[in-house]
């Protein structure tokens, strides 16, 4: 009898020292995600959730950083990593709002650059981005659309032509039937 007391007491302490475990990795985990060398857009990205739900200012700092160096086209990497950031699945209204702010500012203001940016991108992320640009909060549409129609003949950029237009297309049926897409 007293063997069998010892034995469940054992299990019982393992059991709860698992959860408890469980329990401390995980706060301090999202605490810790994306410090030190793991503040990028990759921890973002594979942490959207936890790391802004646990640690915001990181976040933000992450994002920023990203936004500034797409912003200020110091390298097309830079550039992709940003914009593949539209084929993140959030319904983050905050995190929308700056995608979108940098991405339209970057179409305007420096629109060579962002087409050969959004060239090199897979599929995905071409119909991502181009999904932000068919619904801007900050620039008219007007303007992201004289981009698109100016270099709609550059091969360069068939690809993401294709894809503009034909999402435009679709925009205009939808539109038609009463429809948001």
């Amino acid at each position: 009898m007293v063997h069998n007391n010892t034995r469940s007491l054992i299990v019982f302490i393992n059991v709860m020292m698992i959860f408890y475990g469980m329990a401390y990795t995980s706060n301090c985990f999202g605490k810790d995600l994306c410090i030190n060398e793991n503040a990028n857009l990759r921890c973002l990205r594979e942490n959207f959730d936890d790391l802004y739900a646990k640690n915001y200012t990181i976040f933000w700092k992450i994002l920023r950083e990203a936004g500034d160096a797409a912003s200020e086209c110091r390298s097309y990497d830079d550039i992709d990593a940003f914009l593949k950031l539209s084929s993140i699945r959030n319904r983050n209204a905050e995190f929308k709002e700056y995608l979108n702010e940098i991405i339209e500012n970057l179409t305007i203001r420096k629109s060579a650059i962002f087409l050969d940016a959004l060239s090199r991108l897979d599929d995905n992320s071409i119909y991502s981005v181009i999904g932000l640009l068919q619904r801007p909060i900050f620039i008219p549409i007007e303007d992201i659309k004289k981009v698109f129609y100016k270099n709609r003949n550059n091969k360069k950029y068939k690809k993401v032509m294709n894809v503009y237009f034909k999402k435009s297309k679709e925009q205009e049926r939808n539109k038609g039937r009463g429809e948001k897409k």
